[in-house]
């Protein structure tokens, strides 16, 4: 069974199987993005959202009214080294970026945005292990790595609010054992 025929175009079997991936994808994405009513969502979104999670096609919409997100908030982490240096990582944060990378980190974002989320709590573990990984080089080991939520409030616009000081809350602790491998 060849994917290519003789002449050189995709055999009836791949051209039906992209058909029904493509034709799924688009299902799926439609079914997340259309307001249904609630009994329908309820059901039927359970069906599509771990494949749009998977690919990274899943979309918070909460941006939007009625109720529009009243805190900025960021993700870091805070490494501490056996010889008692520290070092900050931030994860994505697309203000920061230039349009072209910002596109780029999209996924990474997302990960971030969820992993800010209490139902994603978790894959906090797996983040810290992935921070100790990325600095993890030559005899600096990481000894623990601590995740944070940095969050400030974004006053109503019609309030002529003094922008307060961004709040810091720790969301988890992972501490490596000298010489434990990563």
């Amino acid at each position: 069974m060849n994917a290519i025929s003789k002449n050189g175009s995709p055999s009836p079997w791949l051209k039906a199987l992209l058909s029904g991936w493509l034709a799924w994808h688009l299902m799926a994405i439609a079914l997340a993005a259309i307001p249904l009513p609630e009994p329908a969502r309820a059901r039927l979104l359970p069906l599509v959202k771990p494949y749009l999670l998977w690919t990274g096609c899943w979309e918070l919409w909460d941006m939007f009214a009625p109720n529009p997100p009243d805190w900025n908030t960021r993700l870091e982490a805070v490494v501490t080294f056996q010889d008692g240096s520290q070092s900050t990582f931030d994860f994505a944060r697309p203000e920061l970026l230039p349009p072209a990378r910002r596109f780029l980190e999209q996924l990474q974002r997302q990960w971030k945005d969820r992993l800010l989320r209490p139902e994603y709590a978790a894959a906090l573990p797996d983040a810290a292990q992935y921070v100790a990984r990325l600095h993890a080089a030559g005899s600096r080991r990481p000894v623990r790595v601590r995740l944070r939520r940095i969050s400030v409030s974004i006053p109503p616009p019609e309030a002529a609010a003094v922008p307060e000081k961004p709040r810091a809350e720790d969301l988890y602790t992972l501490e490596l054992p000298a010489g434990e491998a990563l």
